[in-house]
């Protein structure tokens, strides 16, 4: 894989899809809790009579609610995390490869810069040193 495919790559979640997850499961969680605490009224008759009675609410569970609410924000906090650090994981990847690749390529144009200015000075000398060098490096 090579590093342009890997910074193509995006994260498994933005801020924006986790937001919208929270709020959606928030306004879901909202509006169960309003149709438990507001049950249906019955209808009229067909001849307009109307109903005296007025509807019981059922109390209110906070606890209940609580917990859901506490529940559904820690697997959102779970997941951005796990999100949070196989990002970090893959960034710091993609550097220690390009920090590499830097490396190398440095070193490889050192021993170049250093082999030709090398070679030009025993071009310079004359034949019978520059003969004797060859021995002494080809031993």
């Amino acid at each position: 894989m090579t590093i342009m495919q890997t910074l193509d790559k995006k994260p498994l979640f933005s801020k924006s899809k986790l937001v919208f997850i929270i709020l959606l499961l928030l306004s879901g969680l909202g509006f169960y809790v309003y149709a438990t605490s507001h049950p249906a009224k019955p209808a009229g008759s067909i001849l307009g009579e109307e109903i005296n009675a007025l509807p019981t609410q059922a109390p209110i569970d906070f606890n209940g609610i609580k917990k859901t609410a506490n529940t559904y924000l820690d697997n959102a906090v779970r997941t951005s995390q796990t999100a949070v650090q196989s990002a970090v994981k893959q960034g710091s990847e993609v550097v220690a490869d390009v920090a590499s690749q830097a490396v190398d390529n440095v070193k490889d144009r050192i021993v170049d810069s250093t082999v030709r200015s090398v070679v030009k000075q025993i071009e310079k000398l004359p034949k019978e040193e520059q003969e004797k060098i060859r021995e002494y490096i080809c031993k």
